[in-house]
Order: structure tokens, then sequence, then C-alpha cells
């Protein structure tokens, strides 16, 4: 792929310190996360479009920004024609998840939340699974299907 050949040939001293071209590894944790050094972050350089000259970036939606508003429809559409809703180790803090639910509440669509903690919408949820979801899914999933609300 073009774009992964120009981030390798761009970045190969952080290619370097993160081990995949040898030398010592950074420490990459399960998430995918790891530590870097101001140093290697200031040393990233992110390709720009071929086109435009900007910034590249993944379609997803960060902390903080704006959904686009075909997803945001999309998703509004497929909370209406759910016949159950199941929230799995989310908090909803973020309102545009935290809507959707709410959606659902007003429409009378039983809504089973999975989640070590409480959530926004602990008071909308017709079933509420306090644990990790991990080790529950099996059974809440079998449970819903079922429709063993209680």
């Amino acid at each position: 792929d073009a774009l992964q050949d120009r981030i390798r040939k761009d970045n190969g001293p952080w290619l370097r310190a993160s081990g995949l071209l040898g030398s010592t590894p950074v420490e990459l944790r399960a998430d995918g996360d790891s530590e870097l050094t101001d140093e290697q972050v200031r040393g990233l350089r992110v390709p720009s479009c071929e086109l435009c000259g900007g910034m590249l970036k993944p379609s997803v939606t960060f902390f903080g920004g704006s959904v686009p508003q075909a997803a945001t429809q999309r998703a509004r559409d497929a909370v209406a024609a759910a016949d159950t809703i199941l929230v799995i180790g989310s908090s909803l803090q973020v309102f545009s998840a935290f809507r959707l639910t709410r959606q659902a509440a007003q429409a009378n669509t039983p809504i089973a939340i999975v989640n070590i903690g409480p959530t926004r919408a602990d008071d909308l949820a017709t079933m509420r699974v306090e644990c990790d979801a991990i080790q529950v899914m099996d059974g809440v999933l079998s449970r819903v299907c079922q429709g063993g609300w209680g």
C-alpha cells in the first residue's frame, strides 16, 4: 500500500525504536498504546494528501469531534428499527451515544446495559448487568435473545 510505504519511509527512526525494524523496542501495551519520548513524538511524520496537501485523517470521530451527519442519521434509523438496544462497556458520557439510548427509551425499546460502574443511562435501562463485559457476554446475549428481561 502506497500510504503505508510513505509512512515507513518518513518514520524510519520511530520504526527502529518500535522494534519493527530491529533495535531497542518501545513497550507496546495490550491496548496498542506505547510510551514515546518527546523526541520520538516530535520526529513522527504524517504524510499529507497527495491531491490537496492537507492532513490525512482516519475515518473515525475522535473524542470532542463531531460525528458526520450521515452517520448520525444512520444510527438514529438503526435505533428506530431495533427491537432491543444493548450497551456494552460504555459509560455513555459522550452525548451522541447517550442520545441514542434516550431515543430508544422514548420509543419504549428495551435497553440492556453491561458495564463496570454507573452509566449516564442507568435510569433508562430495562436490564443492567454490573460486571466485565467479556466475562458475561455469552450469558447476557443468550438471555437478551430469549427475551428474558426480568
